[in-house]
């Protein structure tokens, strides 16, 4: 027969891996319950910003877009205007060589000043 000090050793250990494992147990349960929450709580936070930033993403992307459209737009009139003012200064002398001393044209001042009030309305945001 087993000796009664073992029988209550032995009572004594398997009431304390119970109670242990069902401690054990329960916190295991109430942190899944915890971290379950917690996930399902902040999934929803991460996809409103996943969508936050892509909607800002997008925004990016098409400024971008018309930035680019606007600039070639720009670069074209700019171009037009450049042809012309070349183009005008290609009719009108700008110096006129006399007795090997060079002078400038009487239309020089005027073509100074066309093409500097030209620039000024175009700073200015006027058209002509």
């Amino acid at each position: 027969m087993i000796p009664l000090i073992w029988l209550k050793g032995i009572l004594a250990a398997t009431v304390t891996a119970l109670i242990l494992g069902t401690g054990y147990a329960g916190f295991s349960k109430i942190k899944s319950l915890g971290y379950n929450e917690a996930t399902a709580k902040y999934s929803v936070i991460i996809e409103q910003q996943r969508v936050l930033i892509e909607n800002k993403i997008t925004a990016i992307e098409n400024n971008s877009n018309v930035l680019i459209l606007e600039g070639r737009e720009s670069q074209q009139l700019l171009n037009e205007d450049i042809a012309q003012i070349i183009k005008k200064l290609n009719t009108k002398p700008l110096t006129i060589i006399k007795e090997g001393k060079c002078t400038p044209s009487s239309d020089f001042s005027t073509s100074i000043n066309d093409i500097n009030k030209r620039v000024n309305a175009k700073i200015k945001g006027e058209t002509k």
